[in-house]
């Protein structure tokens, strides 16, 4: 057991490190952006996008890192009301919820870019996805920007 809490720890590491590239990045890309805005009247195209997706991932880093250390906001009225075995059912119940949304996110963010790629995307999921920046042109940037629009729909309650 104390080495998988070693390899956990060590992980957790990692993706703090990541986290404070992320947050790095994310304040460079705003204040370039408002710098060539307002500063030399000139807005760049792609500080928006990136300040965005980097957003997006240093949240959904920094809500695995709360995970361990059960850091996330709770409201714990009823749980406190439960002792013993009954409280470590539910405890046990809500790590499962907590498990299968992760795993649906997981796959939605690997299907949906396949099935925006191949135009299987019903016109609903498209509105919602794309709002008003059009369709993606085959030409469009990678993963990177599917897999965070992905994340973006499934966390907007798609």
């Amino acid at each position: 057991m104390k080495t998988l809490q070693k390899i956990s720890d060590t992980i957790n590491k990692i993706v703090s490190y990541v986290g404070m590239v992320i947050f790095i990045v994310l304040i460079i890309a705003c204040v370039a952006q408002v710098f060539f805005r307002f500063v030399l009247n000139h807005s760049l195209s792609w500080t928006e996008e990136l300040a965005r997706f980097m957003f997006i991932w240093m949240h959904l880093l920094g809500a695995s890192l709360l995970i361990q250390g059960r850091g996330h906001a709770t409201v714990t009225v009823i749980l406190d009301l439960l002792h013993g075995t009954v409280r470590k059912i539910v405890d046990v119940l809500i790590e499962l919820v907590i498990f299968f949304d992760g795993t649906v996110m997981l796959y939605a963010g690997t299907e949906l870019p396949g099935q925006q790629e191949h135009g299987t995307l019903g016109p609903h999921v498209d509105d919602q996805l794309f709002r008003g920046r059009g369709r993606p042109s085959p030409d469009d940037p990678g993963p990177g920007r599917h897999c965070a629009d992905s994340v973006k729909y499934q966390c907007e309650g798609g």
